[in-house]
């Protein structure tokens, strides 16, 4: 019966000795996280920067978020002004090809209108001519 009282004792004993080192090591832990006097009811909130780390972090975090949407819709921008700008030159492209081709078609009807008109011009005067011949043989019979 010592040995077995022994045992009992030697088995509360590291129970107890297993208990309070977890209650320790679970207040170290909770110390660090508690500010001083809040257990007392001493509660003064957040008297260090102005503002605490994790909402200092969550600003910058949205700052950065505020820039990048900055950023993209910037980007965004350019990209519509270079769009823009492309579209325009090719439109002045096409329309000084449309002029271009407006200004060849031109000179080509003036062309053949000119070459019709000289056409003319000369049947005109082989007509006259041979209308003389003609005149000139005729009075030339009845001997004028």
């Amino acid at each position: 019966m010592k040995c077995g009282i022994w045992k009992i004792a030697g088995f509360f004993m590291l129970a107890l000795c297993v208990a309070s080192i977890g209650v320790v090591a679970y207040a170290e832990d909770d110390a660090a996280g508690v500010p001083a006097g809040w257990s007392k009811g001493e509660k003064k909130g957040w008297q260090g920067e102005a503002q605490p780390p994790g909402l200092m972090k969550k600003e910058a975090g949205k700052a950065k978020g505020k820039v990048k949407e900055a950023t993209d819709e910037a980007e965004k921008i350019a990209k519509e002004a270079k769009e823009k700008v492309k579209k325009e030159k090719a439109e002045e492209k096409a329309k000084k090809k449309a002029e271009k081709k407006a200004e060849k078609a031109r000179k080509k009807a003036d062309k053949e209108s000119k070459k019709q008109k000289k056409e003319a011009e000369k049947a005109r005067k082989k007509a006259e001519k041979k209308a003389a011949k003609k005149t000139k043989e005729a009075k030339n019979k009845i001997g004028i």
